[in-house]
């Protein structure tokens, strides 16, 4: 085949490949066109003024700043003793309830032997409540933020000391007690701690309630 004739072949194939292409594009309008997407965004609601609202807000801050500051104070039996009357008082109710149990205590066996005498006796278990005893108040840690365990509140401070004594005995952590005065009432606060992390206050708290059936109350400490 000739040079000259093949070169013709070659651009009658290219010519045809070319109006294959795009005539379809020319006669149909089917190409790509740019098109321009308008959106409108709409203005932001007016959000309305309640003056009430913020008023009452105002109001509230304001009464907020007005309440007396809780101030703690560590006590024990020599800042401030238990007047020796009520002492005697609980002392003597602690007394009944002991006596009383101790019948129903004994009223049971009773009845128990009554209905199986080859049954042996339940044992008699009486908790004996003792006298507080003098002793140091854990000293206020510094620096740095703490929790505290609180098992009791109480209005007599005779209570608090004896929940405190008992609570003690178990060496478990520091035992405290914080008097505390709002609107002229003053509540005696038992505390144990306090401790470095929450997660061990919990884990004292958990000690204390298997231990003598105390729900404890976990705290933020400030100093």
């Amino acid at each position: 085949m000739e040079p000259q004739l093949k070169q013709r072949l070659v651009g009658v194939t290219v010519i045809f490949s070319l109006a294959v292409i795009f005539l379809p594009m020319l006669l149909d309008g089917s190409g790509n066109r740019l098109q321009h997407l308008k959106i409108s965004i709409p203005l932001p609601p007016e959000i309305p003024s309640y003056e009430i609202v913020d008023e009452k807000i105002k109001q509230l801050k304001v009464e907020v700043e007005q309440l007396p500051q809780l101030e703690a104070v560590v006590v024990d039996e020599l800042s401030d003793p238990v007047d020796l009357q009520q002492a005697d008082k609980q002392k003597d109710d602690d007394k009944a309830e002991e006596e009383a149990l101790e019948k129903a205590i004994q009223a049971a066996t009773e009845e128990l032997d009554k209905a199986d005498p080859v049954k042996p006796a339940v044992k008699k278990s009486v908790s004996v409540k003792s006298k507080p005893a003098v002793t140091k108040v854990a000293k206020r840690p510094v620096g740095g933020h703490s929790w505290v365990l609180q098992v009791g509140s109480f209005s007599e401070k005779s209570k608090a000391y004896l929940q405190r004594d008992k609570i003690r005995k178990s060496g478990m952590a520091a035992v405290f007690i914080e008097k505390f005065k709002h609107n002229g009432i003053f509540s005696y606060r038992v505390r144990m701690g306090p401790f470095i992390s929450r997660d061990k206050a919990q884990v004292i708290g958990n000690k204390v309630r298997a231990k003598y059936n105390i729900k404890g109350l976990v705290m933020s400490y400030k100093k």
